[in-house]
Formats: structure tokens, C-alpha cells, sequence
């Protein structure tokens, strides 16, 4: 029998104080979210992948927007794409602190 998956608590508090900081600085009052502009989004989504950032994917609230879990399932399957304004932030940003730099579409 296996061992069940336990979270690492540290990555669980940097998340928590991601997704806080994701929402203060881009959803405003009425949590819009950043892929439709409607507001009710309950999400806080990454721009880049995950596992492309690695260790830095909660390095800067850039590599988040707000977004509904509908439209955050969307932009995780690939049936949708972030606005490239959006897209370029967080390429960016994740270049500043990066070593290896992501090239800019």
C-alpha cells in the first residue's frame, strides 16, 4: 500500500499569501476576473504553468490573474488563451528573477 500525498506546509502558506496577493492587486472589489471581465472570480490562476515556474511559482503576484474556476479550467486545458498584454507581464517578470528567460511572443 502507498502513503498518501501530504502537502509541503510551507508551499501551502506561500500559495495562501499568493493567491491573497493575486486578488489585492487585480481583482479589485468586485473580483473580476482577468479572462472574461466578469466579476465573481474565485480562482487565482497562473499566467505560466506551474510546472514551468518550478520553485518560482510563487515568486511574484504577475504569474497569477483572477479568474472563475470555469474559465481557469479552460486556460489550464488549452481551450483558451490569456490576453497577450497579460501573457507579456508575466514573461517579464518571471525573466527578472529567472535564470534561464522565457522568450517573449
Amino acid at each position: 500500500m502507498s502513503k498518501p500525498l501530504i502537502g509541503n506546509p510551507k508551499r501551502d502558506s506561500e500559495a495562501n499569501k499568493w493567491h491573497t496577493a493575486v486578488f489585492s492587486a487585480y481583482g479589485g472589489p468586485k473580483r473580476i476576473c482577468a479572462h472574461c471581465g466578469r466579476p465573481g472570480a474565485t480562482d487565482a490562476a497562473h499566467v505560466i504553468g506551474r510546472a514551468h515556474l518550478g520553485p518560482l511559482r510563487y515568486a511574484d503576484v504577475r504569474f497569477g490573474r483572477p479568474a472563475h474556476r470555469a474559465c481557469h479550467e479552460d486556460l489550464d486545458q488549452g481551450r483558451a488563451r490569456w490576453k497577450m498584454d497579460i501573457l507579456r507581464d508575466a514573461i517579464r517578470a518571471h525573466n527578472k528573477i529567472a535564470k534561464v528567460p522565457i522568450q517573449e511572443p
